[in-house]
């Protein structure tokens, strides 16, 4: 069974990332690097199944860090949009 959701996210994080690095005055290399680096992460978190202790935490607290961390992507794209426009 191939699982599409696993197919999905690079197409939309590594322009995202490129974005991010252009804006934080970095570069793309630098937005690049952090995807990479967190991609590594990730993989190393999956290896040690150390998503289970996601469960521990309660609702609102992982609600919120996902919602506060929308607020920060919606300014930077924002502040990006922006500084194009003039």
């Amino acid at each position: 069974m191939i699982y599409t959701a696993a197919l999905q996210p690079p197409p939309v994080v590594l322009p995202l990332a490129l974005a991010f690095g252009v804006v934080a005055g970095a570069g793309p290399v630098a937005g690049l690097y952090g995807a990479i680096c967190c991609g590594l992460f990730a993989a190393l978190f999956a290896t040690l199944r150390l998503g289970r202790y996601i469960g521990l935490l309660p609702y609102s607290v992982s609600s919120g860090f996902a919602n506060g961390v929308g607020c920060i992507i919606h300014t930077h794209l924002r502040n990006a949009h922006a500084l194009r426009s003039q």
